[in-house]
């Protein structure tokens, strides 16, 4: 178990991924086997693949239902797992799966009929979640006693990345960069206030990271990188920015469940009971620093947001201000032209007027003779 996990955020520019984007790479394998390669040392994938024999396990956040694809792909194949699904929507393979509830989990999480399972695998669900919290109380209620969740969300990174309208106009092209691009997102839920409320609901941590496949992304990108499929890029931004974290966790067994124990005294009954508020309240003090957590986190998100809109308005105003003071100098250049105009033919009427005066006419010998007596 990594207890000294820390997640802390490793600002990446511009210009850092777009160096990284566009250097020259060679691919060693090929296509297939990078996607083969990417999926099977994925933790994610690895976690499904390596559960116990005949497990139960439910997809919360299913998306599509892709989980029951990774039943038999990549080696080695699962089929004795028996897969749920839970979404928002009916995805494309839900009906591969053994049952499958659809609900607004901010209105009514799944109950499945009362059933209860030995795994759960939950990717990039809880940023979508009113109350992060409320998936780790409902996980500690539907595992059965030795059962593991994954929980995969974006890490702090998420949030210090260029947006992708920016990383596009710089020639990288994403579905997603920074954590507000996706506006369906809620608040970045804080990894160490989450292991804290696990503990106390009975988890015990396995193991906790950032997921990152640094050769394989550079497999991946030296084939996708301009396909059509937007998958291989992505994929490959994610692992090089360490875009997500992940944890892994086993649900111990409640004092209940560890053998017959003495009749307690008096004394003792209120000693448990003292302990018990205090194991409440504790929780109930995770609960509100999670929800702090993710208040603040929401706020730097819509400061971030909001800076960047002023400073949209900002330069939209100086570019109106910059078009008005053209107009007014295009303005003055007409009234300027227009003026020169009136006094060019002025001076050609004067001028029409004076070589078809009479005197100008009879005075011409005499201009000429002045004119060669100037030369001799």
């Amino acid at each position: 178990m990594d207890t000294n996990y820390k997640d802390i955020a490793r600002p990446i520019g511009l210009e850092e991924i777009r160096a990284w984007f566009n250097k020259p790479r060679t691919a060693t394998v090929d296509n297939d086997r990078a996607a083969q390669l990417y999926f099977t040392f994925h933790p994610r994938t690895a976690f499904l693949k390596t559960l116990a024999t005949a497990a139960e396990v439910v997809d919360i956040g299913a998306g599509d239902g892709s989980l029951a694809v990774f039943r038999s792909w990549p080696e080695p194949t699962r089929e004795d797992l028996k897969l749920y699904a839970y979404s928002i929507e009916k995805g494309r393979y839900f009906d591969d799966f053994s049952g499958y509830e659809i609900s607004d989990w901010n209105v009514s999480p799944p109950e499945f009929d009362g059933k209860c399972f030995d795994a759960i695998v939950c990717a990039h669900f809880i940023e979508h979640i009113q109350d992060p919290v409320s998936l780790i109380q409902w996980a500690a209620r539907k595992l059965r006693k030795g059962g593991r969740i994954y929980l995969e969300w974006p890490s702090a990174n998420s949030l210090s990345l260029p947006s992708r309208k920016e990383l596009e106009e710089l020639g990288v092209p994403l579905m997603i960069s920074r954590f507000d691009d996706d506006h369906t997102h809620q608040a970045l839920p804080d990894g160490d206030t989450l292991v804290e409320v696990m503990r106390k609901s009975g988890f015990a941590i396995e193991s906790r990271g950032i997921v990152r496949l640094p050769w394989l992304e550079e497999e991946m990108l030296s084939h996708g990188k301009d396909a059509a499929d937007g998958f291989y890029r992505q994929a490959a931004f994610w692992s090089h920015t360490g875009w997500s974290q992940y944890i892994v966790a086993e649900l111990a067994g409640s004092p209940e469940d560890s053998g017959p124990v003495a009749r307690p005294s008096l004394r003792d009954a209120s000693v448990q009971a003292s302990h018990a508020q205090i194991s409440v309240l504790r929780h109930s003090l995770a609960t509100l620093q999670a929800a702090q957590a993710a208040s603040v986190s929401r706020t730097k998100s819509l400061e971030a947001a909001l800076a960047e809109a002023q400073e949209s308005l900002a330069r939209e105003r100086r570019s109106a201000e910059e078009n008005e003071k053209r107009v007014r100098q295009l303005a003055e250049e007409e009234e300027e032209r227009r003026r020169l105009t009136a006094d060019l033919n002025d001076l050609q009427r004067s001028y029409a007027q004076i070589m078809n005066s009479r005197s100008w006419k009879l005075t011409k010998p005499l201009r000429s003779i002045a004119s060669w007596l100037r030369r001799r």
